[in-house]
């Protein structure tokens, strides 16, 4: 018997479709769900909290790029 080699996406998968599709429930639950560690990442490699932010924020514009206005979350700083 063949079993089914279709893999199931990741929930951060399906939250990047969604955001493309503008959905902002979408975005805040990925921003949730990866800002910290992508602040870690990012402040590691800069060394510098303010660059970190920006870069952050960044980031998240890109993902938001297939749209015209990114959605929000209400913060604009790195993960507390």
């Amino acid at each position: 018997m063949l079993r089914d080699s279709r893999v199931e996406p990741s929930p951060l998968t399906l939250l990047l479709a969604a955001t493309a599709a503008r959905d902002q429930r979408a975005f805040a639950e990925l921003y949730a769900a990866s800002s910290a560690k992508l602040y870690g990442i990012i402040l590691r490699i800069l060394g510098d909290r303010e660059q970190a932010n920006e870069m952050l924020q960044e980031a998240y514009l890109r993902i938001c790029a297939s749209g015209s206005t990114p959605p929000t979350t209400g913060r604009t700083k790195g993960p507390r």
